[in-house]
């Protein structure tokens, strides 16, 4: 992982962290389904690995109290080369 990439997620994990805390979300502590559609840069990219990472910054950002409560489902893969993104819905229990 790049320094680059480890900036990105300690930052996106702190300004979940206040999301969930001004709105008043409590951490996830049930399995949940969240519903993923990834825009990657191009078709070399792999979503497994980018899983794991997006899961740990759902947990250290306060939005579960554990990953492993994450249950994936992931709903579609595209190519936006200009704007690489990821879409997640799920519901709060």
């Amino acid at each position: 992982m790049t320094n680059e990439t480890r900036k990105w997620l300690k930052a996106t994990a702190q300004q979940l962290y206040l999301h969930c805390r001004q709105h008043n979300i409590q951490p996830i502590t049930g399995y949940t389904f969240f519903d993923l559609w990834w825009f990657v840069p191009n078709t070399k990219c792999d979503t497994h690995n980018s899983e794991k990472a997006l899961f740990d910054v759902f947990q250290k950002g306060g939005l579960v109290s554990n990953d492993k409560f994450v249950m994936n489902r992931t709903q579609g893969v595209n190519v936006d080369s200009v704007d690489p993104h990821v879409v997640v819905e799920f519901d709060i229990p």
